[in-house]
């Protein structure tokens, strides 16, 4: 894992410690503290966030797959013990889609980061040049247009005025 990688982690992982549905899962348990004295019966290898924090920290994570294998561990714990249809179960599965939305795509250099900001904008500004509002095209013509065969007669640029 480079430097560029752990810093997008920490950033990754602090927005999981600091979002409230997550509050469970950002300290290790602790059977008696929290009221599950059989945990350890259950679980055989404990994580909480604030162990991965401390992990990226110690760069103790040679990659990014050893990285997200202890945030899903962290999930997966939590169904394990409390079951499958349970509020942590489905807190748990929440926090892991928003993780795993993050990690798509995951950059591996300020570069291939920026390449993917600038497609995503290039996409969005094709979206809107295909879409343009009603008051612009109030008989969708300009779409029609843009959707036309381009071997028909009714392509706009064949029949254009120029």
């Amino acid at each position: 894992m480079n430097d560029f990688q752990k810093t997008k982690c920490l950033k990754i992982v602090e927005k999981l410690i600091k979002n409230p549905i997550c509050s469970p899962f950002v300290n290790m348990v602790d059977p008696v503290r929290d009221g599950a004295p059989d945990y350890f019966d259950f679980i055989s290898e404990p994580m909480a966030l604030k162990e991965v924090e401390r992990n990226l920290k110690n760069n103790e994570y040679k990659d990014i797959e050893a990285f997200k294998r202890h945030i899903d561990l962290i999930w997966k714990n939590a169904i394990t013990y409390n079951g499958e249809d349970t509020l942590f179960a489905h807190m748990a599965k929440e926090a892991s889609l928003w993780f795993n939305k993050k990690m798509e795509n995951f950059p591996e250099n300020g570069l291939q980061e920026w390449f993917h900001k600038v497609q995503k904008i290039t996409q969005d500004i094709f979206d809107a040049l295909c879409h343009p509002p009603t008051e612009l095209d109030p008989n969708n013509k300009l779409t029609r247009e843009k959707n036309s065969d381009p071997d028909t007669k009714d392509n706009n640029y064949q029949n254009s005025d120029l």
